[in-house]
């Protein structure tokens, strides 16, 4: 992950452990269709999303935004 968002960017391996998770993935995706890689987010079913619903409501307060 780290070196195609460096070969694609340029920056750092300390610049880009810095960036936010949810900011490098956007990343990681963005250089991964400029490289022609296909990618696709997964289906998943009620129980999976329920799962990571009652996840995030638990762990919702540990962010600024909770």
């Amino acid at each position: 992950m780290i070196f195609t968002i460096a070969k694609a960017t340029g920056w750092t391996e300390e610049y880009i452990l810095w960036l936010p998770l949810r900011r490098t993935l956007q990343y990681l995706h963005a250089a991964w269709l400029s490289e022609g890689v296909a990618t696709e987010w997964r289906s998943v079913s009620e129980e999976e999303a329920a799962e990571a619903h009652n996840l995030f409501n638990r762990l919702k307060y540990l962010t600024k935004h909770g």
